[in-house]
């Protein structure tokens, strides 16, 4: 290029823009998976959207700014009338009307560069040439806009530019402009190949910044990956043409596997733990509360943890939203999870017979009121020991949480024992012991 800068005079250099032929009729959209062409069954439409996207877009605007930068001529125009919006016929490789030849006519054009026959020999296709560069068509729309160019009868058309995405509450907002400095006559812009921009979830407001400038404001609260189409042209009626894509996408809420639902603890401190998209904020929140009560991030390995201290005694349901890190998007709120705080162990009371008392009745009834604040009791909750030998026969009533038992045999004259201790869900153990004596 420093050679060429040395012998050729800059204004005599015109860089032409390269037409993008990935689009076909008029409601087509992209080329692709198409079985009737050796090449296109084999792409997919993703993978032509990155074509479109990611490598013809840019290098046509890196070879307009190399242009700018040095003094070239940049004849533009041309893709605009190979690419039109959707509606339009355009004129690319599975169009009805293509202006770039085709695997097949390249082959028959400009013949295989193998030594294997037969047109469907699948090494035919692969080192065919000429495949993709511009027909006779093709080459009449490059000969009216160089000459146009030559004859300063023609402009490149209208420059487009996109925005960093802002993203807020439940929505992300881009701005496209069109500029040129013949000023911008006609414009027109589709989403999704819908051939609209006022669709659910989707909004498009178009406004004029000055003379040259026209500037669309991309609004979008529906979840995907969304295409948008521009077509802007200037006061010579040169058209350019610009697809952008905008991705509405908030995290998935987090995962909390720790504490388990529905389980206890005895300490009031609760560690939750799970996993999120990594390098997400995890903000947790109790229910009935509009209020965070902790945040964590989620490491490389979408793994997230924190602890919460002095939670009272009681059940307190939490649930977990997962905020990304660089679009600032928030998840829904994930399952909750109830946990109970129990600090508490139950109580053992109303004992009969009384300790320390004195019966003449052998078989006496033994009896203790068993609760817990926060359990409601159940016979397995509870052991009953006797002289230090475990009884199971007792019953226990858990609408009065009543245990009571009576010996089957008459206990022998003199002190005995009664232990009973009681174990609520969250582990918390109570136990009472007492005794009393069976007399003459």
């Amino acid at each position: 290029m420093n050679e060429l800068k040395l012998n050729v005079d800059k204004d005599r250099v015109y860089l032409t823009e390269y037409p993008i032929g990935t689009r076909g009729n008029a409601y087509q959209g992209y080329c692709a998976n198409y079985g009737g062409d050796p090449l296109l069954y084999h792409i997919t439409l993703d993978e032509a959207r990155y074509i479109t996207e990611m490598m013809a877009q840019p290098l046509n605007q890196k070879m307009r700014e190399a242009a700018q930068t040095h003094g070239w001529t940049y004849v533009g125009g041309i893709n605009s009338e190979f690419s039109r919006p959707l509606g339009e016929v355009s004129h690319g490789y599975c169009s009805d009307e293509p202006w770039v030849r085709t695997m097949g006519e390249s082959h028959y054009v400009q013949g295989p560069q193998s030594s294997v026959s037969g047109y469907l020999n699948p090494l035919n296709w692969d080192t065919t040439t000429g495949t993709l560069h511009p027909n006779a068509m093709g080459h009449n729309v490059y000969k009216r806009h160089i000459l146009g160019a030559i004859s300063g009868a023609t402009s490149p058309g209208p420059t487009f530019s996109a925005s960093e995405p802002e993203y807020s509450s439940g929505r992300v907002v881009v701005r496209v402009t069109a500029t040129d400095p013949s000023g911008i006559v006609f414009d027109s812009v589709s989403v999704n190949e819908t051939g609209a921009c006022q669709v659910e979830g989707i909004t498009c407001a178009t406004r004029r910044l000055d003379g040259q400038t026209l500037e669309w404001t991309l609004e979008v609260t529906r979840e995907g990956l969304h295409t948008f189409d521009f077509v802007a042209k200037d006061a010579d009626q040169q058209a350019s043409s610009f697809v952008h894509e905008v991705e509405y996408m908030p995290p998935a809420p987090p995962i909390i596997s720790g504490p388990t639902d529905g389980s206890y603890d005895r300490d009031g401190s609760v560690t939750f733990s799970g996993a999120a998209e990594a390098g997400s904020t995890i903000t947790l929140f109790e229910a009935g509360n509009a209020e965070p009560v902790g945040s964590a991030s989620a490491d490389g390995s979408n793994a997230w943890s924190l602890t919460l201290t002095g939670v009272a005694e009681g059940v307190h349901s939490y649930t977990a939203k997962a905020t990304n890190s660089t679009s600032g998007l928030t998840s829904v709120a994930s399952a909750p999870i109830r946990v109970t705080v129990d600090t508490t162990k139950p109580t053992v009371g109303s004992l009969v017979p009384a300790p320390g008392s004195s019966t003449r009745d052998r078989t006496p009834s033994i009896e203790a009121t068993v609760r817990d604040s926060q359990t409601n009791l159940a016979k397995t909750n509870i052991r009953l020991f006797i002289d230090g030998r475990r009884v199971t026969t007792f019953a226990y009533d858990r609408a009065t949480d009543r245990l009571s038992y009576t010996p089957t045999s008459a206990l022998s004259l003199g002190s005995h024992t009664v232990k009973v201790e009681a174990r609520d869900a969250a582990g918390n153990v109570a136990t009472k012991q007492w005794g009393f004596k069976v007399v003459r």
